[in-house]
């Protein structure tokens, strides 16, 4: 991503630190991408929704592509490092991968949404960049989690890694992408109270089913 140059100040808001300026449109965007689509979402509606001037996606992001890149990256990079430190703690298990993608999903409700339309689904204007930059280094490290746990005694050695790994990503991520639907038809809530009723759930399912 090109840094911000200082011909490209014009339309910058007197009083405002770039920090917060980039946050702003970052939340925007990571809103309306999520409801809206990409494709059908213009930069100027990002830029009216954080009350900014729409020059200044260009000016931190490069433009439309760059800003949604950038969406991805605040949050999927940071959740890249902790999945190596699961990856790399002796102690860790199946259930801290789904810890983490639950709060994520709580912190960022519109961001797994935003990633299944761009990202996991045939056609996502980040389709091929997800699968080169992250999903390696978060989904494709499950399969090592599991081994990890097994090695320790704490999964069931009969357990099937990759398979495993297809289902403890579909506990962690769908039901954040289909909260709308959940809150509506189930009464779940899982931006609240109910995130825990899911995670006590699903750690009951597991530990019936594959924990020793």
């Amino acid at each position: 991503m090109t840094s911000p140059s200082t011909n490209r100040r014009r339309g910058r808001p007197v009083g405002d630190d770039d920090a917060n300026l980039r946050e702003r449109l970052l939340e925007s965007a990571e809103r309306l991408f999520a409801e809206q689509g990409y494709a059908a979402t213009p930069v100027r509606a990002v830029a009216e929704a954080a009350d900014v001037n729409p020059a200044l996606v260009s000016y931190y992001f490069g433009g439309k592509q760059g800003l949604l890149e950038a969406v991805f990256e605040r949050v999927l990079e940071p959740m890249a490092t902790a999945m190596q430190g699961l990856v790399d703690a002796p102690e860790a298990s199946p259930f801290d991968l789904l810890d983490l993608l639950h709060r994520l999903g709580s912190e960022h409700p519109n961001l797994l949404p935003l990633l299944m339309r761009e990202a996991l689904l045939p056609g996502g204007h980040l389709e091929q960049a997800f699968a080169d930059r992250f999903a390696p280094r978060l989904g494709g490290r499950v399969p090592e989690l599991v081994r990890h746990a097994q090695a320790n005694g704490r999964l069931a050695a009969d357990a099937d890694p990759e398979a495993l790994t297809v289902l403890i990503l579909s506990m962690g991520v769908f039901p954040f992408v289909a909260a709308n639907l959940a809150r509506r038809v189930l009464g779940l809530d899982l931006a609240g109270a109910d995130r825990e009723r899911l995670s006590r759930q699903i750690r009951q399912l597991l530990s019936t089913g594959v924990l020793t």
